[in-house]
This record gives C-alpha cells, structure tokens and sequence, in this order.
C-alpha cells in the first residue's frame, strides 16, 4: 500500500532527496534497521531537529526501537541518558518511517547534509 506524500516529504528532506516518501520498498514493515549498527555515528531527527549522536541500542538488544544517545542534551527527561537520548521506533514502523527519522552522519555521505 502506497501512502500519501505528506508535504514536505520528510523522507526526501532526510536523505537530501536521494529517497522520497512514495519509493518502492519504503512500505516494506520494520525493514530499514538493519543498516544501522552499535556504535554507529548518526543524526537523528527530534522535535527540535536534527542531533548528532551515537546509536547505543539497537533492535538486536531493544526489540522495539533503535536508541540513539546525543552530543548534546536535547530534552527536559533527564532519565533518560541524562536528556541526551532519542528513540526512533522500529517496531510498527516501516522503512520510510525509520529513515525519515534517522541517518548516517558522515561527511562524504550523500545523506548527510
């Protein structure tokens, strides 16, 4: 099932238009994980904007979701990791929602702005 483009296709926006919303495969259910490792050096999108982090948890350890921990604080919940943390569901998800919410950081990459 295709769904429709929300305006500003926030899939194009993550991925410096490489991706948008109504691609094949980005309805595919909670796929688009996998390429999203311990460790790994991402930024993640908050309601704020775009934060730079490392990924901390991903679904091999959380089962639900990919936990990202900041740069910096990005929110008043100090519990969790001391409001440097952001969670990007993956369960329920599909692939257009996992990679409008979160990408690789790194300088040559052409999703990173």
């Amino acid at each position: 099932m295709i769904e429709e483009i929300p305006f500003p296709d926030p899939l194009a926006e993550a991925t410096n238009g490489l991706f948008h919303w109504n691609d094949p495969g980005m309805d595919e259910f909670e796929r688009g994980w996998e390429e999203f490792g311990l460790g790994m050096r991402v930024e993640a999108r908050g309601t704020n904007g775009w934060h730079i982090g490392t990924i901390v948890e991903t679904v091999d350890t959380n089962d639900r979701a990919i936990v990202v921990e900041c740069d910096d604080v990005v929110h008043d919940n100090l519990d969790h990791l001391g409001g440097r943390g952001l969670t990007i569901p993956v369960y329920c998800n599909t692939r257009r929602g996992i990679w409008s919410n979160l990408r690789t950081y790194r300088d040559d990459s052409p999703m990173s702005p």
